[in-house]
């Protein structure tokens, strides 16, 4: 979990929500209709929880669920935990976010 306390920005913890992210790209593939859970937001991270497995330091992007034509989150793992029987937890670092 390194990357954990070095954090900039306060945050904010929230009920868990819900999402299903029409795409995520990263290092090793592209993953459709993602289902995650925010689990903590701040000014340039979150914290989320997903069944798919990435690499720390891996850079993804996030196609958002939107009424525009592309909504896009690209960010970098700073940490992942094993969350035993229901997938990973993650810090992500927001690197850039776009809406076209």
């Amino acid at each position: 979990m390194e990357g954990m306390e070095r954090r900039q920005y306060g945050r904010t913890e929230v009920d868990p929500i819900e999402m299903v992210i029409e795409e995520i790209e990263g290092f090793n593939g592209l993953y459709r209709d993602v289902a995650v859970f925010i689990e903590e937001v701040s000014l340039m991270g979150l914290r989320f929880h997903s069944a798919i497995e990435f690499d720390i330091n891996e850079v993804i992007t996030f196609k958002l669920p939107s009424l525009d034509i592309m909504s896009l989150i690209t960010g970098r793992i700073a940490w992942r935990r094993l969350v035993k029987d229901s997938g990973f937890q993650y810090g992500l670092e927001i690197i850039r976010e776009n809406s076209d």
